[in-house]
């Protein structure tokens, strides 16, 4: 598959090329940095009703709040690029923002 040459590109190259179906569904988990617990909180309680899921952490490295949002979906570009848009427009009230993705795919 020839996806953009941007790191969201890059990314699901690598995705592809571990093996995973990349027209299925996958759990794509969304970081999201807060510089407080209840900014984490209240981003989490936002995000919920976006359909994502979540758990919040501590990075005592770079002492930020992480919020990880999790959403079920086909692996898009475009629709991964618009999700971390979404997640900075929903958090940005509460001083969040979005910092990248992961997966571990959708192999057996």
């Amino acid at each position: 598959m020839d996806y953009p040459k941007d790191a969201d590109g890059k990314a699901l190259h690598i995705v592809a090329a571990d093996g995973n179906d990349m027209s299925e569904p996958m759990d794509i988990e969304y970081i999201v940095v807060t510089a407080t617990e209840q900014a984490a909180f209240l981003a989490a309680t936002v995000v919920t009703q976006r359909g994502y899921s979540f758990r919040i952490s501590f990075d005592e490295d770079y002492q930020d709040w992480i919020c990880y949002c999790t959403k079920c979906m086909i692996p898009d570009h475009g629709a991964i690029v618009a999700c971390q848009c979404e997640l900075d427009a929903m958090c940005k009230p509460f001083g969040g923002y979005s910092d990248g993705w992961s997966t571990e795919g959708n192999q057996d």
